[in-house]
């Protein structure tokens, strides 16, 4: 019988201290089970080594079931090495020796609760890996344990807080929008890189009840309050309850991780009904031309924002006059209140001006073509006309001597058949050929005579 009465003491004890399996490494909790309202309770972090065991370093992650409720504190063993956080704690013992069981660290809680009634938490030491001399890793078991937490006692006779709005509200990145105004109930996060992967939210209020949920996009693991962000749009709301738990109050909040259109003040597209404009439309680009008819007095522009909330006004396109007009586009984002304008010269032709056409001609591949034929065919048109020039200009009188005049006032040309004939037969003579003299045809007398002007040019 006290045989058995000393294994249930044993077992009893080993159940206190949280240890599960004593043959192998473990972490557990040893310290308060209840923490009175506005008080600091402590948690010892123990580790239990088993037999034979040669443990290097023991990583773990500290979590709450509800982050609204209580705020933590972890500090190690000073003798031990390595860093600590409620994310992610890697400790280890000073130089090459291993761990023994004992106290690791020693975790601070305390109660935020301010309601009236007591309520629970749980604490969770989890995703534990063991490392052993081996530098082989092993998991360990997750170990929970409930702390209740009293409601806060009041100490003066002041009458309970009904104010359940924000006092403040800050993150540790990025740029809340609009500026933060208790009666203002969604913000949006901005200008936060995408390499920003967690922020730490800090709302404040006059002693309310405080809880941050992650509706999407984020996770929301271990702490509220510092939630991991997914590249884009994380959706999160922030609930409050007065001290006297009478009023509530919801705030709406959007963090943008990475880029983002919303508050931008340019436009995604623009168009002109029936018309088009002569440039390309880049939103980078804030100057256009458009030509119209005569009888186009206004214009239905098309303009559309980037940022659905944008506010868009549009003058200049009402009554357009003969000439050039100046149509204005303006952007204003509707929290920053910064403002972007487009400019559209429109001229409009004269009644006697006809339209040729609303939007640039872009030359095609055929067009070149064309183009580049036209121009071989004027240049060769150019060199048959110069030699043809040459060839057929008169010749000049040598020594200078000038055409001469006669009386009735028309110039006399010389006598050049004569001279040609000579010509031919000091050639022919020289040459001792005899040629039968016959009547030549039109085609041969052409001939020669291009033949004599050739001579003649070389002699000139």
């Amino acid at each position: 019988m006290k045989k058995t009465i000393k294994v249930l003491i044993i077992s009893l004890f080993v159940s206190i201290l949280g240890v599960i399996n004593t043959s192998a490494a473990s972490l557990s909790f040893d310290g308060d089970e209840n923490i009175d309202g506005g008080a600091t309770g402590t948690n010892e972090i123990n580790i239990t080594v088993g037999d034979d065991e040669e443990i290097k370093s023991v990583e773990f992650t500290v979590s709450t079931t509800n982050s609204s409720l209580i705020s933590m504190n972890l500090k190690k063993n000073l003798s031990l090495g390595g860093n600590v956080s409620l994310s992610k704690t890697i400790l280890s013992p000073a130089g090459d020796g291993f761990f023994s069981s004992g106290t690791i660290a020693t975790l601070s809680i305390k109660n935020n609760n301010i309601l009236s009634s007591s309520t629970t938490t749980t604490i969770k030491l989890e995703n534990i890996v063991f490392k052993y001399s081996d530098d082989t890793p092993k998991g360990g078991i997750t170990y929970s344990k409930n702390i209740t937490l009293t409601s806060t006692t009041t100490t003066t006779s002041r009458a309970k807080s009904s104010n359940a709005k924000l006092t403040s509200l800050t993150l540790s990145a990025g740029t809340l929008s609009p500026a933060f105004n208790g009666s203002n109930t969604s913000y949006k996060v901005l200008n936060l890189k995408d390499t920003i992967k967690n922020v730490t939210i800090s709302p404040k209020c006059d002693m309310c009840n405080i809880k941050i949920i992650c509706e999407s996009g984020c996770t929301n693991y271990n702490n509220q309050n510092r939630p991991e962000l997914i590249i884009g749009k994380n959706v999160l709301k922030i609930e409050t309850i007065s001290e006297d738990g009478s009023n509530n109050s919801e705030y709406d909040l959007i963090i943008y991780r990475g880029e983002t259109t919303d508050n931008s003040t340019f436009l995604e597209e623009l168009e002109i009904e029936d018309f088009k404009i002569s440039e390309a439309f880049d939103k980078e680009n804030l100057d256009y031309t458009l030509t119209v008819p005569n009888d186009t007095t206004f214009l239905n522009i098309i303009a559309t924002p980037e940022d659905d909330a944008a506010t868009i006004e549009i003058k200049g396109a009402d009554d357009l006059q003969v000439g050039e007009n100046v149509v204005t586009i303006t952007i204003t984002s509707s929290e920053t209140k910064d403002k972007k304008i487009y400019n559209i010269t429109v001229t409009r032709l004269d009644i006697d001006e006809v339209m040729t056409t609303t939007s640039p001609v872009e030359p095609t591949s055929k067009n070149n073509n064309t183009l580049l034929i036209i121009i071989i065919t004027l240049i060769s048109l150019a060199i048959i006309a110069t030699a043809g020039y040459f060839i057929f200009r008169k010749k000049k009188p040598k020594n200078g001597k000038k055409d001469k005049i006669a009386k009735d006032g028309k110039i006399k040309m010389p006598e050049v058949k004569a001279e040609i004939e000579v010509k031919e037969d000091d050639i022919i003579n020289d040459l001792n050929i005899t040629v039968a003299k016959t009547k030549p045809t039109v085609d041969e007398a052409l001939a020669d005579l291009m033949t004599t002007k050739e001579i003649i040019f070389k002699e000139e």
